[in-house]
């Protein structure tokens, strides 16, 4: 009776390595999306049903709707179906297919029975008046919930008997707002750096610090490239990779190194040491071997609030075009001699399936002057392990920006933007990481930890074990 359609723009990005193992359909039928919402609702995100647009009039619904035998000549039990039918549809489309919070119900929200419409219509969606005092095995109480359960769409009772609430809520937080909520569509990547580097207007009412810009690689050659000897590049053709000398004042830079030191540096952390052993974890903190040795500290609380943060914070907005909000705090770094971070990507697996999404770009700030050492190194610019890097040397007030993600797909990684810290030789490097996201960051009000876990299933012991699929609070 409602047709089952696809929604646009929506995907299960899960891949099944086995053709037995199950499909992200399969795992949704089975109720994974409620049990294993850490996983189900970034990965398998179209068959949870998320990205439906409000008020779509095609959607899943279960089981085609039939007259029951024992009703099927008694016309006022057909027009009461049709019309229970038809409030169905009313229901589903302006409540469950329409309003965000209804979103963790939709994947259950179905009719298993052919008869619910039919079986809705003699009044078997009522709860029994005595419901508390009859005994769970009273066919009454028994029929009651079945259609509470299995014909839920019938009953109109999806957000009332399928889940609880407070577990909805949490779902309903963590369900990324990837329709409405992306700041940048495909080609707004690319027009953001025409006008850092003068190509594109940034238009009468925006205020722009002054800098200077240098393109150190972009995609194309700029309008009016002649191609010859008497118009040579200092570019190579890749992703954008721009400096932007003296956007930062003396003040600015010596202010943001002071707070770093007055919170206190800390060793960095790799992302992936959640999942290393003893062993591994020595190695990474103790040995030559280290991934990482630089140390940092986050620029949150009063550092965010420090009036030259603010000034700073600012001048990176005004400059992308990307409110401070869709921004992580600051990364204030520091590197003595010796010190460095291998190559790496900013891009973070889990993170498109958030709330924030994926870091779009990173602008990178130097503090200082390096008297040796210390260059940011992009180890493979043109993605085709053809050996050509750029090395930029810090230079203090500069700003290094970069993208982590494709122009025509902001959610997807750029993999030609690979980076590492060269280790310095002589002096001292300070420096913070600005790390700008396709959605609001700082007001994601995704309770990560909570939604974790609804997906804790109980051992033996008595513990509780986290499943396999799990997605974790980024805190690289």
């Amino acid at each position: 009776v409602i047709s089952e359609g696809d929604s646009i723009g929506c995907f299960d990005t899960r891949l099944s390595e086995d053709e037995e193992d199950a499909t992200c359909e399969d795992l949704a039928m089975n109720g994974d999306c409620v049990n294993n919402p850490g996983f189900m609702l970034f990965y398998c995100a179209n068959s949870c049903m998320v990205c439906y647009e409000p008020g779509t009039k095609t959607f899943p619904i279960g089981d085609p709707q039939e007259i029951h035998p024992d009703d099927i000549d008694n016309p006022e039990i057909i027009q009461k179906t049709i019309d229970i039918i038809l409030k169905t549809f009313t229901y589903m489309s302006t409540q469950i297919m329409n309003q965000q919070s209804s979103i963790p119900f939709r994947s259950l929200c179905r009719n298993n029975d052919e008869f619910c419409s039919s079986l809705a219509a003699t009044n078997l969606c009522i709860k029994p008046e005595n419901y508390d005092e009859l005994p769970d095995d009273d066919p009454e109480r028994e029929t009651y919930e079945y259609m509470m359960s299995e014909c839920a769409p019938a009953c109109q009772s999806c957000e009332t008997s399928l889940i609880d609430l407070e577990v909805a809520k949490i779902m309903s937080d963590c369900i990324p707002d990837t329709r409405h909520g992306n700041i940048f569509g495909p080609g707004d990547l690319n027009r953001m750096f025409e006008r850092i580097v003068g190509e594109l207007e940034f238009g009468e009412d925006k205020i722009v610090p002054d800098y200077k810009a240098n393109i150190h690689s972009r995609p194309t050659h700029p309008p009016g490239f002649k191609g010859n000897d008497d118009d040579p590049t200092e570019y190579v053709l890749g992703p954008w990779v721009v400096t932007l000398e003296n956007i930062l004042t003396d003040e600015e830079c010596d202010r943001l190194v002071q707070l770093g030191g007055s919170r206190g540096y800390i060793r960095s952390e790799l992302e992936e040491e959640k999942d290393y052993d003893e062993e591994q974890l020595r190695i990474e903190k103790e040995t030559e071997d280290a991934y990482r040795t630089s140390t940092n500290t986050w620029c949150e609380e009063e550092c965010w609030r420090d009036p030259v943060t603010q000034r700073v914070l600012q001048k990176i907005s005004n400059v992308t075009g990307v409110p401070d909000s869709f921004s992580e705090y600051l990364q204030l770094l520091s590197y003595v001699p010796g010190q460095y971070y291998k190559e790496h990507h900013d891009y973070v697996e889990d993170q498109p399936y958030q709330n924030p999404g994926p870091r779009m770009i990173t602008f990178f700030l130097y503090l200082n002057d390096v008297t040796e050492g210390g260059s940011t190194r992009l180890t493979d610019i043109t993605g085709d392990d053809g050996g050509i890097f750029l090395d930029i040397q810090p230079k203090k007030g500069m700003a290094l920006l970069w993208p982590s993600v494709l122009d025509e797909d902001p959610s997807a990684m750029d993999d030609r933007t690979y980076h590492e810290a060269l280790a310095v030789l002589k002096g001292r490097k300070y420096g913070a990481n600005a790390w700008l996201h396709l959605r609001q960051y700082k007001s994601d009000p995704c309770d990560y930890d909570a939604l974790n876990e609804i997906g804790l299933e109980e051992n033996d012991e008595g513990d509780f074990e986290e499943e396999e699929n799990e997605i974790v609070e980024n805190d690289e």
